[in-house]
């Protein structure tokens, strides 16, 4: 089974650019700091400040994000859903198949929050 690439810095980009104020935890983490292990997901903890929040749900959208949903709904996150204290396993992003190219106007899109 042939996995798009993820592009993690994709998304820290668009994170870091909204003012988005959160940590990167899980496998990016660990390859940040040198583990010799592959992940196919971006894990963040973000602060549940209300301007944060807003700033988180901001680069989400620019980021198309959606939750997993096996019956093909298209779920997008919530502000209050965020402001919660869940885990929020399964946000997704658009991605690329290999050897495809980004043809939307704003350039790369995905972040690779959950896939």
């Amino acid at each position: 089974m042939n996995r798009p690439t993820p592009r993690f810095r994709d998304g820290l980009e668009t994170l870091a650019r909204h003012g988005v104020e959160f940590v990167v935890v899980g496998g990016v983490a660990a390859v940040l700091n040198g583990a010799p292990i592959s992940t196919f997901d971006l894990d963040i903890v973000h602060a549940r400040a209300p301007a944060n929040l807003d700033r988180l749900l901001a680069a989400l959208t620019e980021l198309d994000a959606r939750y997993r949903d096996l019956t093909g709904r298209v779920l997008r996150p919530e502000l209050s859903a965020l402001a919660g204290d869940g885990h929020h396993q399964g946000v997704d992003e658009p991605r690329l198949a290999p050897g495809e190219r980004d043809r939307s106007a704003a350039g790369p899109r995905r972040a690779g929050l959950r896939s």
